[in-house]
């Protein structure tokens, strides 16, 4: 869903820090 995309968003985001 919608909200399951946005978190996987967020987690690669937080791999490229």
């Amino acid at each position: 869903d919608e909200i399951h995309e946005r978190d996987r968003f967020a987690d690669f985001m937080l791999a490229i820090l």
